[in-house]
């Protein structure tokens, strides 16, 4: 949002003033590099421009400008990065209150079956779920996460307008909607939701069955839209697919 700049949207520069650091999600050593990758293989559900390209340059160059005048490896938390959850709810979130919270709040930009608002051949509004969405390895599929995106973002013009609940129930809606497959998926759902457990999907609804139809969220080999594309420096060291001179 706003090209990176806005608070609390997840301005991704904020990891050219942390990079190189171990990533828990992949387990090794990341540099900005591979942090911009990381987003278009989960939160895009793409592939990410090769290491290296003048893309891939251009992208790193414009997170180091975003951070210009940030001190390198802050020993405190930096402003505005990520997206902070709202307070806990009174109740538990919950799926029939979301889903109306959903459709008055939400569902003018992202339609009521959460396609998005795609025109001209590109998205105008993002997909919140389905296939033209992010897949189930992406860091807003996590319900935390997607709660303090809605609380500080949306809807679009008017953060933190609605309730701490709202935004509780609206992201535990979205996150029991179904998704492109994790890249990492091991062909076995529950086999992929105790491999990451422990870094990742313990915070997410993958794997879970929904209790007002029984449907195992994420049971299922679609990768999305773009077919079965799975990004080739998804999970691997940096170095691991290129070919040997």
């Amino acid at each position: 949002m706003g090209e990176g700049r806005v608070p609390f949207s997840a301005p991704v520069w904020a990891v050219a003033i942390t990079l190189p650091d171990f990533r828990g999600k992949n387990q090794h050593v990341n540099n900005l590099e591979e942090r911009i990758a990381g987003c278009f293989a989960y939160s895009m559900n793409g592939v990410p421009p090769e290491y290296g390209s003048d893309e891939m340059l251009a992208l790193s160059a414009y997170h180091q400008w975003l951070a210009t005048g940030a001190p390198m490896y802050p020993d405190k938390p930096i402003y505005g990065r990520g997206f902070p959850a709202p307070d806990e709810p009174a109740e538990e979130p919950d799926y029939a209150r979301g889903e109306a919270a959903y459709q008055e709040n939400c569902s003018i930009c992202h339609q009521n079956d959460g396609s998005g608002h795609y025109e001209n051949g590109e998205y105008v509004f993002p997909a919140p779920w389905g296939d033209g969405s992010n897949n189930w390895g992406a860091g807003i599929a996590r319900v935390e996460t997607m709660a303090g995106f809605i609380y500080q973002n949306m809807p679009l013009g008017q953060p933190r307008s609605l309730s701490d609940q709202d935004a509780w129930d609206i992201a535990y809606f979205i996150s029991s909607q179904e998704r492109p497959q994790d890249p990492r998926y091991t062909g076995d759902v529950a086999e992929t939701a105790e491999r990451f457990g422990p870094t990742f999907h313990n915070r997410s609804l993958y794997g879970q069955t929904r209790e007002h139809d029984g449907h195992v969220l994420g049971d299922h080999d679609n990768f999305g839209e773009k077919g079965d594309l799975k990004p080739w420096n998804v999970g691997m060291p940096r170095f691991e697919n290129l070919s040997e001179e």
